[in-house]
């Protein structure tokens, strides 16, 4: 989701929603309440899912443009090299 983030602060650049300290929060929670309104049944998983879909269609052209200038292919990413294996 971080490259979901990142595409949002450029798509909304100057217009992003702040916090309580004043600074720019780009939380799904904010940046749903700026381009949507307000959220439903916030705390469950398949809501998010369809929230954040809602966000990155919002502005989609802005968003798969930024998405398409930064895209990585999979096997390059940096988390794929990292052991994930679980402590026992």
């Amino acid at each position: 989701m971080e490259i979901v983030f990142e595409a949002m602060k450029h798509v909304l650049r100057d217009g992003a929603p702040t916090n309580k300290k004043g600074g720019n929060s780009f939380s799904l929670d904010a940046l749903y309440k700026k381009l949507c309104g307000r959220r439903k049944n916030a705390h469950e998983a398949e809501q998010d899912c369809l929230d954040l879909m809602r966000v990155c269609h919002h502005d989609r052209q802005a968003f798969l443009g930024y998405i398409d200038a930064h895209v990585v292919k999979f096997g390059e990413n940096r988390i794929a090299d990292k052991s994930f294996s679980s402590a026992t």
